[in-house]
């Protein structure tokens, strides 16, 4: 990425291992207060196993990171266990308790952050993951993991989406939302919002998506709340911020202008070249 320096304040990279991994891919960038976290998706090499998305997370203070494997939870002859999530993962948002991560053709995947799991006894065998034959646990290697807790998919009568990115923000009436987009090589791609609520009316689970139906156990629906910008080409990312401001996607990784208003209505204030081949983007 290149900015110009009188925009630059402060820059983190990655330990020598993690930057010049060819098997790992970062991809989307969330936060929450000083801890930030980017989601990374693994490109498997001759006969190794595809170990799906891990999530580094970032505590700005002490200049230190950890990762998490995402895992999807399952039963095997019925007992638990769980394998990899090999999506793109190109966007996260993390709200309240919940982090949710894009899956680019299925909707969004839900993870309760105070559900993490760290196995009763470490297996340091990077191949395996799940239960194995032996009785054992195995997690590729990495001390934690993040299980699934839901995945919202469209409904029935919604028309066909691609969930590229995902990024949270308030509405012009202030109630929080999720902010999703298409990726597409040429003019057609709709940044969407979708409404967020809280489960059981529970203050602790603020951030869990509204939703509206429920037809099978492994996934709930969700309908859109508004369609802020459409025939958009190579947006990669894009935020909605505090009511009626909306600031449009990355398109190619430069962010070129400013829009304000609400969806449907929206005007164009300006423009400037932010950075070039970015990713994601998350609010200061």
């Amino acid at each position: 990425m290149h900015v110009a320096s009188s925009s630059f304040v402060k820059g983190y990279k990655w330990q020598v291992g993690d930057s010049l991994t060819t098997s790992w891919t970062p991809q989307g960038i969330t936060g929450n207060g000083t801890i930030l976290a980017s989601s990374w998706y693994h490109k498997p090499g001759s006969g190794e196993i595809n170990k799906g998305v891990r999530i580094a997370f970032v505590d700005t203070n002490a200049m230190a990171y950890r990762f998490a494997l995402l895992a999807q939870p399952y039963l095997k002859a019925s007992v638990a266990s769980f394998e990899p999530i090999t999506i793109h993962a190109g966007g996260i948002a993390w709200v309240g308790n919940y982090l949710y991560v894009a899956d680019t053709h299925n909707g969004l995947r839900l993870f309760n952050m105070r559900r993490f799991l760290k196995p009763t006894k470490f297996e340091s065998d990077k191949s395996l993951i799940g239960l194995q034959n032996n009785g054992k646990y195995y997690t590729a290697g990495y001390l934690f993991i993040l299980p699934q807790a839901n995945h919202y998919v469209l409904s029935k009568d919604s028309s066909p989406l691609i969930f590229s990115f995902v990024s949270s923000g308030l509405s012009e009436t202030g109630r929080q939302v999720l902010l999703t987009g298409e990726y597409s090589k040429v003019a057609g791609g709709r940044v969407m919002r979708w409404p967020i609520g809280q489960a059981n009316n529970r203050t602790d689970d603020i951030g869990v998506m509204a939703t509206v139906s429920k037809p099978q156990s492994s996934a709930n629906t969700a309908r859109k709340n508004g369609l802020y910008m459409a025939q958009l080409d190579r947006a990669h990312a894009a935020l909605v911020d505090n009511g009626p401001l909306a600031l449009p996607p990355l398109i190619n990784g430069k962010w070129l202008a400013d829009w304000s208003g609400v969806p449907g209505v929206l005007n164009m204030q300006g423009g400037a070249i932010w950075g070039d081949q970015v990713s994601d983007f998350v609010p200061a």
